[in-house]
This record gives structure tokens, sequence and C-alpha cells, in this order.
């Protein structure tokens, strides 16, 4: 087993939305996702995270892919609703994420420090959830049945927490540590070579 770094995409295409969440005087920022095929099986999820976040002193940028209409959450100075952005431009904006625990936005907010809410739905997220939820750097959520309160609470918990953000840290440099994925190119063909000497 080759274990690489993970690469999570990057973007230099400015966006407005991230420039949105790098303003205003809000003393954090969350960034809410619950990616592009389990958001439209979440019910009533979405609200309940937006509803939570609004008690918190949190400026919120959620995105909510194609087959939810962003007007359906509202819109405040506070909060701003867009059908997508490229996480690559918001992730090293946030100070925590709130998620379904897909591996696209797990790993890329552990890459870059930052602590996850993880309501899994389905697939690989609830490991993933508790894997991060394991090592001190995510809480997981009970996606069907978490109050707005209970989301409140655990992104407080989140963002107040040191041992939280040393955990994040911790995650970032043995992401960071771990050989660049061409590593694996240079595995596969040596195998491939040592195969046909064989």
């Amino acid at each position: 087993v080759l274990r690489v770094r993970p690469e999570p995409p990057e973007t230099a295409d400015a966006h407005p939305a991230a420039a949105w969440l790098g303003a205003g005087d809000e003393p954090h920022r969350a960034y809410v996702t619950l990616g592009t095929e389990f958001n439209v099986r979440s019910g009533d999820l979405l609200p309940r995270i937006v509803a939570g976040l609004a008690t918190l002193p949190v400026r919120t940028l959620v995105t909510v892919g194609p087959g939810v209409d962003p007007r359906s959450l509202g819109s405040t100075p506070r909060l701003r609703v867009e059908r997508h952005v490229p996480q690559g431009a918001v992730l090293g904006l946030a100070d925590v994420v709130v998620c379904h625990g897909g591996s696209g936005t797990l790993t890329g907010s552990l890459a870059r420090a930052v602590p996850v809410a993880v309501l899994p739905m389905g697939a690989d997220q609830v490991l993933n959830g508790r894997a991060a939820e394991h090592i001190g750097a995510g809480r997981v959520l009970d996606a069907a049945a978490a109050t707005p309160g209970d989301m409140a609470s655990a992104v407080a918990a989140l963002l107040s927490d040191p041992s939280v953000a040393r955990s994040a840290r911790a995650v970032r440099e043995e992401i960071d540590a771990l050989p660049p994925v061409e590593r694996a190119l240079d595995a596969i063909e040596a195998l491939a070579a040592a195969g046909r000497g064989a």
C-alpha cells in the first residue's frame, strides 16, 4: 500500500462568493455543503443547519447544488446561498465546514486544517465522520434528528475548543508530509517494468 497526499482541487479563478465569505466583521466563517447528490435527499436538513448557524456570530456560505433553489433558504447579511462555488476557492477561508462527510469535502477541509461538523446520509460518510471525530477534528450529528440547537452547539464547540484546532492542524501536517500523487505513478511504472522483466 502506498499512501499519497490527496490533491484537493484548487482554483485560480476568483469567485464572488469567496470574496463575500472573506469580508464582513463576524468573528467566524462557515461553509456548508451537502454535496451534489445527497443534498436533494436531505429533506429539511439545510434549513435546520441554516437556522442553527443563524444563532451564532458566523458568516455562512451555503452551496446547494443544481437540485435546490437557493432562494428557499433565504438571505441575510450573514448568509449567502449559491448553487455552486469551487471548494478550492472557499475552504481555506472557512473556520468550520458543515457537510455530509463526502470524501472530497472532508479531505479538502482537513487538508486546510478546517474542522468539520458531519451529518452523514449514506455511502462512506458515516465512516468518514467517525474518523474525523476520532482524531478530534470533527463532530458527527444525526442528519435525520439534529435540531438547529444541536447544529449550533456542535459548531460552537468546534470553533471554541483549542484541542479541535490543534487536531485539525496535526491532520494537515500529516497530509502535507505524505508523498505527492506522482509517487503512485512511479510505483505503478516500476511494477509494470518488473512484470515485463519477469
